[in-house]
């Protein structure tokens, strides 16, 4: 059962996936609102999101937005059901583009200013591997962030362990860490990794 439920944070389906999107949407709202100011969003950014969930971060970051546009992609069906209801105007106008299902699925001479995902990469099987992937969609100056609150973490020396399991992916994916921080917030601190080309 446990698995069952934590496979639906992962890629939530059917009706127990509708009720997780409702959990991700009131319980993280502190941690992506921490993570969007840290991200420093410029008015003409695109911006490419792993995994929106329910889009509220998507949702946020598209107020700060003129020029620019805001790409998600995910694999649940559930999530973009919930996320194109909550965005439907900013979809209409064309500044938020939502897309089901992977990397795969977007243009590969689509490039972004920033690239972040928060609590999607504890689900990758390669999380290497799926950073050099994403990191050819980078521009020039581009930036990549992951976010990660483990909530099965009992202390903080736990979740320092996966700070350093993530600095050690980018590294690997031969991303030069430019930026890292923590915010202690209940049930568990949240951090994130930033990297450039």
């Amino acid at each position: 059962m446990l698995k069952y439920i934590s496979n639906q944070f992962g890629n939530p389906r059917g009706i127990a996936g509708e009720l997780v999107g409702y959990i991700l949407a009131k319980n993280n709202i502190n941690r992506i609102n921490w993570l969007i100011t840290e991200m420093n969003i410029k008015p003409d950014d695109s911006i490419l999101e792993i995994g929106f969930g329910p889009g509220v971060a998507v949702e946020i970051i598209s107020s700060l937005l003129t020029t620019g546009t805001i790409t998600g992609i995910d694999i649940s069906g559930v999530m973009l059901k919930q996320a194109r209801k909550r965005n439907a105007a900013s979809i209409k106008s064309g500044k938020i583009s939502l897309i089901k299902g992977t990397i795969d699925n977007l243009r590969p001479d689509e490039k972004f200013d920033k690239i972040f995902g928060m609590n999607v990469h504890i689900f990758w099987k390669n999380p290497v591997g799926e950073i050099i992937r994403l990191k050819h969609l980078l521009n020039e100056n581009g930036i990549f962030v992951l976010a990660l609150q483990p909530r099965t973490a009992k202390s903080n020396e736990m979740v320092e362990k996966e700070v350093e399991k993530t600095k050690g992916y980018f590294n690997k994916a031969g991303l030069k860490i430019i930026d890292f921080k923590m915010l202690q917030i209940k049930p568990q601190s949240v951090f994130y990794v930033a990297g450039k080309l």
